[in-house]
Formats: C-alpha cells, structure tokens, sequence
C-alpha cells in the first residue's frame, strides 16, 4: 500500500459493507494456506480459525482494505502466478544473490510461502506502507523471531525506494518484483511514478522482472470506488496494459516484454466480493514483464 490510496472502508469492520467478512470457515481456508499457518504457528486446526479472526480484526482496524476485509490474503497469489516456480527455484538456490521485493506485502503471506517452499530468508524482502499490517503478519504467523529485518515500512508512490536498498544492505538491487493486488489501487498517472519507482530498484540487473496480479476490466479506464464512490482508480485490460508498459518504458529510457492474461471465473474472489462498479465485467488479471 502506499500513502495516496484512497480505497479504504471508512466504516471500518461495518457490517453492512462488502469489503468486511465477520468470519470465515476452516472448510473456506485453501489447503496451502492452511498449511502455511499451521506450520508456522503449531495451531491445531480448529484453533486457526479464531486466531486468524482475531488477527485480521486487529489489522483491519488499522488498514482497512478489500485484501485483509474478505481475507483475500489467504489466497496466496503469488505461488499461483506461472512465474512462481521459476522465480523460486532462483530463490532457493544457494549460488548467487538473487533477490525478490514483495511490494505492498500486506501480511507479508506470500514472503511466508516463500520460505516455506524454500526460498533463502536472504534472498527475500519485502515493503508495505502500514507498519500495522507488518505488525499483525507477525502476529498471524507467530515469527516475530524470525524475519523482522526483512519486512520494512515504505511509501512505492511518494518514498524514496533507494532507502530500502541501504535498509535491506542490497547494493545491486532486485532481479525480481512482485506487486500483488497493488496498481490497481491508482490512477494511471500514479501507476507511472510507481513503476518508475521499483524499475529504479533493478537497474544493475540483468532482465528483471515485475509480476502480479490486480483486478482486470474488460473496458478499461477510470472506475469509481469506495462506500462513496470517493477513489478513483485505473481499471486495465490487456490491451491498456501494453499501452501502460509502453509508457512507462518512454518514462524510463527502458523496454519491457509483456505477458498478461485474465480470468473471468467466479472463482476470482477479489471480482466476486466486491462491486467495481460499471467496468464492463470484473476479473483478475496475472502479468508479468521482463526488461529486454
């Protein structure tokens, strides 16, 4: 998250909004997410549920999202992106220093998932706008002991990322990038100075990569959001977001190859659980991009 969102429920934990789940069942809770928790927290599974409801109560108070309202973070989207398993063979290797930033991490679930496929804790770093969120992860997964240097608090909008180089004591940047659920919370002119922001970041590397994923329109454009209709955010479809990465290669003097694909199934949960209003049909969109 970064300081300019402006797509928060600002009724926080309102029973009548769509952004707000009181509860959640065990039988709900994918497999790989429930696993997750259970290894890192040694929980019996039927205690996982209200440990994770008391959790994600807290967090939601003090960031009161879409992800964390309808535990969207259970999802782990990064290891089902079709990069993953490529990007975490690199991560688990002990040769070499390839390194991975989650930006906007929330939980900091997919970090998690990381290491527990067996990713090297060195190699894996990660940046969210509300300390809360990092705070409430560690409360989640019970780690506190384990990886607080690798989670830091920052603005990918209006802060200066070459800071988390000197924090992370990363001299040659990222070869990998992951922005999970994160430019769809902007305009495009603020997509741009936040793209702009982490290809700072992989200018020593050799053909990095940023992924993700973010919800996908099939009309593009502004959409209106919010209990209000207050936020104002850029919907893409395929076509948009090769236009958007165009863009931003002239912004940067750089050129990147796009792969990008939606799904339109009911299965799609940040689609199904909240309206975005008139966009011509809701879905999530994967993307990866390579600088070539």
């Amino acid at each position: 998250m970064t300081s300019n969102v402006v797509l928060r429920d600002t009724e926080a934990m309102s029973s009548t909004t769509a952004w707000f789940r009181s509860t959640i069942s065990l039988d709900e809770i994918r497999k790989p997410a429930l696993e997750l928790l259970m290894h890192y927290t040694s929980l019996a599974p039927e205690a996982i549920v209200s440990h994770l409801i008391t959790v994600r109560n807290n967090a939601y108070k003090s960031a009161p999202y879409p992800c964390v309202g309808i535990f969207l973070f259970l999802e782990l989207q990064m290891s089902r992106h079709p990069l993953y398993p490529a990007i975490l063979s690199q991560l688990s290797s002990t040769n070499g220093d390839y390194c991975l930033l989650d930006v906007g991490c929330g939980l900091g679930q997919d970090l998690r998932k990381l290491r527990y496929d067996g990713a090297q804790l060195q190699r894996i770093y990660a940046v969210e706008l509300e300390q809360g969120l990092i705070d409430s992860g560690f409360d989640l997964f019970m780690d506190s002991n384990q990886s607080k240097h690798n989670f830091i608090a920052g603005d990918a909008l209006q802060g200066d990322p070459s800071q988390w180089l000197k924090i992370f004591g990363i001299e040659n940047g990222f070869n990998a990038m992951y922005v999970g659920n994160l430019f769809h919370l902007f305009d495009w002119s603020d997509q741009l100075l936040i793209a702009r922001n982490l290809i700072s970041l992989t200018q020593k590397r050799e053909k990095p990569v940023i992924f993700g994923w973010q919800y996908a329109a099939r009309k593009s454009g502004l959409v209106s959001l919010g209990p209000n209709k207050e936020a104002q955010i850029y919907g893409h479809n395929e076509e948009s977001m090769k236009k958007f990465w165009k863009e931003v290669g002239e912004l940067t003097g750089t050129k990147w190859s796009l792969q990008v694909g939606c799904e339109w199934s009911e299965d799609a949960r940040l689609a199904k659980d909240i309206n975005w209003g008139d966009a011509g049909g809701n879905g999530l969109m994967q993307f990866s991009v390579q600088r070539v």
